[in-house]
């Protein structure tokens, strides 16, 4: 469906820019009232519930080094292999003043 996988993206990418736990809750949390939307976070494919699986993201990224959520999800992406220009190009992006 999709709906997990850009929920997660979208999670991180949040995280990063560095919008609040409670923000990226309820945002993922909309996720669920998409058309696709899993009624009751049924289990998917035997890998279990998606909040549960975002609740494990969350928990993960708070063990990086940072002195915030933000610094924390930098430190989680530069460890996957997200280069820091990269992550800078996407704070420019996303946080980029509309004129």
């Amino acid at each position: 469906m999709g709906r997990d996988r850009t929920g997660t993206l979208a999670f991180v990418i949040e995280a990063l820019l560095g919008a609040s736990e409670t923000d990226l809750r309820m945002d993922f949390e909309l996720s669920a009232l998409s058309v696709k939307g899993c009624a009751g976070y049924a289990v998917i494919n035997g890998y279990g519930d998606q909040r549960n699986a975002i609740n494990n993201l969350y928990a993960y990224i708070k063990t990086f080094q940072g002195a915030d959520l933000a610094e924390k999800t930098e430190n989680y992406l530069l460890g996957i292999g997200i280069t820091a220009k990269e992550i800078q190009t996407i704070r420019n992006l996303m946080l980029e003043e509309v004129k």
